[in-house]
């Protein structure tokens, strides 16, 4: 992980700590190249009644993108963020892979 990585996600974790609730998306990719990513991107209601998104994580994952391979992926990325307390939501597209 580079430093000004590092810096830009400290700096998005403490702004994140602010924030009551957030929403996710989650979606599955694969690369012409046949690598597995998971997206995951935060959402929520500013003060200002802004709608703001982030993208938090774009995971290389292993195999398909059924939802055992997904939750765990997810899991990482929303805890590595201090957000596994604040879900409102996890929306992803209503494959028959992900509906577990």
């Amino acid at each position: 992980m580079t430093r000004e990585y590092q810096q830009y996600k400290d700096r998005l974790k403490a702004a994140l700590l602010t924030v009551p609730m957030v929403s996710f998306t989650l979606d599955g990719w694969t690369s012409p190249f046949q690598k597995s990513f998971l997206a995951v991107t935060a959402h929520w209601v500013d003060d200002d009644w802004q709608m703001q998104d982030v993208l938090l994580g774009f995971e290389h994952i292993e195999g398909s993108h059924t939802s055992d391979v997904l939750m765990p992926g997810f899991i990482n990325v929303v805890k590595s963020f201090d957000q596994q307390l604040k879900d409102r939501s996890i929306t992803s597209d209503n494959g028959s892979n992900v509906l577990k």
